[in-house]
């Protein structure tokens, strides 16, 4: 079949093209994001539009702050996706966290379609080590 007449199919070259097959994976996106210092710690920002709580997973693993989306199309009951345009793509993002900083000093919310983690700064310790005689 031509690929003008037939759904199914696309004219994109292979490195643009989405996914044709149903069931095939989502286009991979880069999260886009904006990272600020704050007297408090840093606010990391990324731009989530049409993606619900149950879209996201965050959290802290091995000293980094990793953020994943999964952003679906709206499709009517019954129908089935035939090709995942602009509406649907999954995303990722890692950010190092300083020394020091925990699961329990980063926060994360969601509205209006913006993710905003809070990444509190660690305590300056200065803890004295005792000198034993010998």
């Amino acid at each position: 079949m031509n690929p003008t007449t037939d759904p199914t199919k696309s004219a994109e070259t292979p490195e643009t093209q989405a996914p044709v097959v149903p069931g095939a994976p989502l286009r991979a996106e880069r999260l886009a994001a904006d990272l600020i210092e704050t007297d408090a710690g840093w606010r990391v920002v990324l731009a989530m539009p049409g993606v619900t709580e149950a879209d996201l997973d965050v959290h802290v693993e091995r000293g980094s702050l990793q953020v994943s989306a999964v952003r679906r199309a709206d499709v009517p009951e019954g129908a089935t996706v035939l090709r995942a345009g602009p509406g649907a793509a999954r995303g990722e993002r890692e950010f190092l966290l300083p020394d020091g900083v925990g699961a329990d000093q980063v926060s994360a919310s969601l509205d209006g379609g913006l993710l905003t983690v809070e990444i509190a700064r660690p305590a300056a310790e200065r803890v004295r080590v005792p000198i034993r005689e010998a």
